[in-house]
């Protein structure tokens, strides 16, 4: 993913000239693309599958997001304009109980 418009960096096929438009911004940074960002989520889950005829549809569950607390590449809010994909929060904890009837 490119810091800013992919413009900027390369040329792009158009009616400027027959070999197409220059950049339009080629030195807006020394870094253009973001680096790959891979993380860990981790998610148990019980099914209580008979509890004397009361828990046919009960679940416990717990889990981690972004195992190793990784944050967002280059500084990014991760908070929009194609920033969404990366996890700001970093690490979180979480553990639920989910009953059906």
């Amino acid at each position: 993913m490119y810091v800013n418009a992919y413009e900027d960096f390369n040329e792009l096929q158009s009616a400027c000239t027959p070999a197409g438009c220059p950049p339009v911004n080629a030195d807006y940074s020394d870094i253009r693309k973001f680096s790959s960002v891979f993380y860990h989520d981790v998610r148990f889950a019980w099914d209580l599958k008979d509890l004397g005829g009361i828990g046919n549809g009960f679940q416990f569950y717990a889990g981690v997001d972004n195992v190793l607390g990784r944050e967002p590449p280059l500084g990014s809010t991760a908070t929009g304009a194609g920033s969404a994909i990366y996890d700001i929060r970093g690490r979180s904890v979480y553990a639920g109980f989910r009953a059906r009837f």
